[in-house]
């Protein structure tokens, strides 16, 4: 039994270690040597040109969009300290964990009686 829990011990140091070793250099995503940045110094060489002709490469130019403009239309008591919305509903989260937690209870109660 003690070289089993060693051997998990092991595995689970192994599984920690090895990815912070294999990023501990800072160059070793497949982002920093796919594409050039000249604000690091991991990069050694700039990319190739990708355009080789001596004309320069068509210009495009897009329409610009305007955002349309929002109006928020402010609480008419100024007093209010609510926030909007924006979570999940803990009700359920909470029904569902004490249905587990008592479910646990009940199981073990059993248990102990038959044992």
């Amino acid at each position: 039994m003690r070289r089993v829990l060693f051997s998990l011990a092991l595995l689970f140091a192994f599984s920690v270690i090895a990815p912070s070793n294999a990023l501990a250099d800072g160059c070793g995503s497949a982002g920093n040597s796919q594409y050039f940045d000249p604000l690091q110094s991991c990069n050694t060489q700039p990319p190739p040109p990708t355009h080789t002709s001596s004309t320069p490469p068509p210009v495009t130019t897009y329409p610009t969009v305007t955002q349309p403009t929002v109006t928020v239309a402010a609480s008419s008591d100024p007093g209010s300290k609510s926030l909007p919305f924006t979570g999940l509903n803990l009700v359920p989260v909470i029904v569902i964990a004490v249905a587990l937690v008592g479910g646990g209870l009940v199981l073990r109660r059993l248990a102990a009686h038959d044992g």
